[in-house]
């Protein structure tokens, strides 16, 4: 399984809100505290394969970072790693903004 890459709009229709899907935000510790989406979890992506075992096999996988980049990488990695239900936020949290949805502040 290839790691599937989303658009907010299908997230927000398809995942958003879910019992059974988890919200990754990878990047920087200060880039989450200053906006984020609202209920993610925050593994850095330079701690991902350490922390692999906080993300659950049997959910949807969906991963954020700021445009999309990071959080193709930590999808990569788990795809890579025997996960079969990871998806890639394109536009991540910049276009999340720009389209003035809903966030979170430190």
């Amino acid at each position: 399984m290839a790691l599937t890459d989303i658009t907010i709009e299908t997230y927000r229709e398809q995942f958003e809100g879910k019992d059974d899907t988890v919200l990754i935000d990878v990047r920087e510790p200060e880039e989450y505290e200053e906006v984020r989406l609202p209920n993610t979890v925050h593994i850095p992506l330079g701690e991902v394969q350490a922390r692999i075992d906080e993300i659950p096999q049997d959910k949807q996988v969906v991963l954020v970072c700021r445009s999309g980049g990071r959080s193709a990488m930590a999808g990569d990695f788990l795809v890579a790693s025997g996960y079969d239900n990871v998806h890639n936020l394109l536009e991540g949290t910049l276009g999340w903004v720009r389209r003035d949805l809903p966030t979170e502040q430190g």
